[in-house]
């Protein structure tokens, strides 16, 4: 039988092996896990402290709210009202084409001539006519009086009239039909014929825009919509920098698939034909005016929770946060609610702030638009771009 023997090294193997696992399981099993605070926790025992230390210099403002009108800016584009492709009413070869592309007609102006042809002949011939007709009538009259003839002869010798007369109306149209004339004052984009060309009727003549007014067709949203009143004056901007004004002339019920947005169409006059249809723009409706402060936004911060907001400080020169919204902005600033009518801004030193902490403020008399050039009340203005204060 086979006998195992145990020897020296291998007892003294087993013995390393078994104190390594237990030093290692001693390291997993009897050593605290390190917790990691969460961003709560940091601030929470941030601002006890910043509570229990001395009060903090920062620089302030002291801004006034005024009266601010909200915009709802839309992006849209240039739409002329109309595209009409004149037509001949009649058939015949062009004798005349007046117009070019690019000509600003006016209604009733000639666009496109057919030849006469023998429509001129046509119409001589029931003119005649008709004024046979009438004296045939009239000598019929004086018979009828004299009871020589019938009613029924006195009734066909109208008859014969009234034919000659709609002979004669008929034929001026057809002789009128070779003027082919604008409907509408507005600009020739397309021309269709050349001299010479036969025609016939119902054959396209020229493309004619309608340019004045312009419509600058935009979506709106759900929930900007009911904002919105027709006959509301609106701001019109191009993509050029051209600046109009127009009014709301049509707000869509409906709204367009996938999107939840309604159709907006603003009426802008455009009696020199300047605005192009097609191109980019941008409307802008002004609300009711609301009190809004004007702030740069190198002073705007966020709390724990998410919410955008300035810090300001209290009558106890303590800290607070004010959540706001903004109204609009433009080149120097945006324009904000949710503040006090007249509120001590923090403008420097708020980045180390949190809220309920004692602070030292020192008062400054202007803000530059980059926010890094302040000016003491008696130092002059710092900076070459100013935002007035009181803002707005």
């Amino acid at each position: 039988m086979f006998k195992f023997r145990v020897r020296l090294s291998h007892v003294i193997a087993v013995a390393i092996a078994l104190t390594m696992l237990v030093w290692l399981g001693s390291g997993v099993l009897f050593t605290e896990k390190e917790i990691t605070p969460t961003i709560g926790e940091r601030n929470v025992a941030f601002e006890a402290a910043s509570r229990d230390a001395g009060p903090t210099s920062v620089r302030t403002l002291i801004s006034t709210a005024q009266l601010t009108s909200p915009l709802i800016t839309l992006r849209a584009f240039a739409q002329n009202e109309r595209t009409v492709v004149v037509r001949t009413e009649t058939d015949g070869r062009i004798r005349a084409r007046p117009v070019q592309r690019g000509s600003i007609v006016e209604e009733g102006d000639l666009l496109c001539e057919l030849e006469v042809d023998d429509r001129q002949a046509r119409l001589e011939q029931a003119v005649a006519a008709r004024k046979r007709a009438e004296l045939d009538y009239a000598g019929a009259m004086e018979l009828w009086d004299k009871a020589l003839i019938s009613d029924v002869e006195l009734a066909e010798r109208f008859e014969n009239l009234s034919r000659t007369q709609a002979s004669e109306s008929s034929q001026r149209i057809e002789r009128d039909r070779v003027s082919v004339r604008a409907p509408f004052g507005g600009v020739v984009e397309e021309t269709h014929v050349e001299i010479g060309d036969f025609l016939k009727r119902a054959d396209a003549c020229v493309t004619l825009l309608d340019l004045d007014p312009m419509l600058i067709i935009g979506q709106v949203s759900e929930f900007e919509v009911d904002s919105l009143t027709l006959g509301d004056q609106a701001n019109v901007v191009f993509l050029s920098g051209e600046r109009a004004e127009g009014r709301i002339r049509f707000l869509g019920r409906d709204s367009q698939d996938g999107t939840r947005t309604y159709r907006v169409e603003v009426e802008v006059p455009n009696p020199n034909q300047s605005f192009r249809s097609g191109v980019t723009a941008e409307i802008q409706v002004p609300l009711a005016p609301v009190s809004a402060h004007k702030v740069t936004p190198n002073l705007l911060r966020l709390d724990d929770i998410g919410r955008l907001g300035l810090y300001a400080v209290s009558a106890e020169n303590r800290a607070e946060f004010h959540p706001i919204d903004i109204l609009r902005d433009d080149d120097s600033g945006f324009f904000v609610t949710g503040l006090p009518r007249i509120v001590q801004l923090v403008v420097r030193g708020q980045g180390t702030l949190a809220p309920g902490q004692s602070v030292e403020p020192e008062q400054v008399s202007a803000l530059s638009s980059r926010g890094d050039s302040l000016a003491l009340p008696g130092q002059g203005n710092a900076g070459a771009s100013i935002v007035d204060t009181p803002a707005g």
